[in-house]
Protein backbone atom coordinates (compact mmCIF):
# COMPACT_ATOMS: atom_id res chain seq x y z
CA UNK A 1 0.00 0.00 0.00
CA UNK A 2 1.33 3.11 -1.29
CA UNK A 3 -0.19 6.33 1.20
CA UNK A 4 0.50 9.78 0.18
CA UNK A 5 -0.21 12.00 3.53
CA UNK A 6 -3.18 9.90 4.38
CA UNK A 7 -3.89 12.25 7.88
CA UNK A 8 -2.92 15.39 6.51
CA UNK A 9 -6.02 17.68 7.29
CA UNK A 10 -7.92 15.24 9.41
CA UNK A 11 -8.53 15.90 13.14
CA UNK A 12 -6.53 14.21 15.52
CA UNK A 13 -8.87 11.22 16.50
CA UNK A 14 -9.55 10.36 12.94
CA UNK A 15 -5.97 10.85 11.72
CA UNK A 16 -5.47 8.11 14.89
CA UNK A 17 -8.37 6.00 13.36
CA UNK A 18 -6.89 5.96 9.86
CA UNK A 19 -3.62 4.81 11.19
CA UNK A 20 -5.49 2.09 13.21
CA UNK A 21 -6.91 0.88 9.95
CA UNK A 22 -3.58 0.80 8.26
CA UNK A 23 -1.89 -1.32 10.32
CA UNK A 24 -4.90 -3.30 10.85
CA UNK A 25 -4.73 -4.26 7.46
CA UNK A 26 -0.99 -4.69 6.75
CA UNK A 27 -0.96 -7.13 9.49
CA UNK A 28 -4.14 -8.80 8.26
CA UNK A 29 -3.07 -9.07 4.85
CA UNK A 30 1.07 -8.83 4.80
CA UNK A 31 2.16 -6.84 2.62
CA UNK A 32 4.35 -3.63 3.12
CA UNK A 33 2.81 -0.26 3.70
CA UNK A 34 4.79 3.37 2.19
CA UNK A 35 3.49 6.30 4.02
CA UNK A 36 4.78 9.78 3.00
CA UNK A 37 4.94 12.12 5.81
CA UNK A 38 5.68 15.40 7.04
CA UNK A 39 4.46 14.37 10.65
CA UNK A 40 7.25 13.49 12.45
CA UNK A 41 5.20 11.40 15.31
CA UNK A 42 3.81 9.07 12.23
CA UNK A 43 7.28 8.76 11.00
CA UNK A 44 8.53 7.82 14.36
CA UNK A 45 5.60 5.42 14.93
CA UNK A 46 7.02 3.24 11.34
CA UNK A 47 9.31 -0.11 11.95
CA UNK A 48 11.67 1.70 9.26
CA UNK A 49 12.21 5.17 8.29
CA UNK A 50 13.77 7.07 5.16
CA UNK A 51 14.00 10.71 5.20
CA UNK A 52 14.63 13.17 2.43
CA UNK A 53 17.08 16.05 3.48
CA UNK A 54 18.42 18.84 1.01
CA UNK A 55 18.06 16.06 -1.74
CA UNK A 56 19.69 13.47 0.40
CA UNK A 57 18.13 10.01 1.66
CA UNK A 58 19.24 9.10 5.01
CA UNK A 59 18.16 6.33 6.79
CA UNK A 60 16.13 6.78 10.19
CA UNK A 61 14.52 10.47 11.71
CA UNK A 62 17.20 13.40 11.45
CA UNK A 63 17.95 15.19 14.83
Amino acid sequence: MLADEPTGNLDSQTAKEILELITELQQRLGGTVIIATHDASIAASAHNCLTIVDGRIHQGIPA
